[in-house]
């Protein structure tokens, strides 16, 4: 929900940013930047398909700019992703 900076994320971590940033990239085998953005997408997704939010509410908790990142990664804008059989229906399917 809040910026989240690789300084920040260093300092808790008791590490330079350079050093942050290669150990991160070493354990998770993505770069911060890269893992942030798909929680977010994950997130995005979860909240689009279990609940009744607004998309432009879910953006807002996950993040600013997510039309643009679905239209990028999914190929598809947040309410068509809803709208495609994403929800999960009152029976649990």
């Amino acid at each position: 929900m809040k910026p989240i900076s690789i300084t920040d994320a260093a300092r808790v971590a008791a590490m330079s940013d350079r050093n942050f940033l290669r150990r991160f990239k070493a354990q998770i085998g993505l770069t911060p930047s890269e893992y942030l953005l798909r929680a977010r997408l994950n997130a995005s997704c979860m909240l689009l398909a279990a609940t009744d939010l607004s998309v432009d509410k879910i953006a807002r908790r996950c993040g600013a700019g997510l039309a643009k990142i679905f239209r990028k990664r999914l190929s598809i804008s947040p309410t068509e992703y809803r709208l495609a059989g994403h929800r999960k229906h009152g029976d649990g399917t």
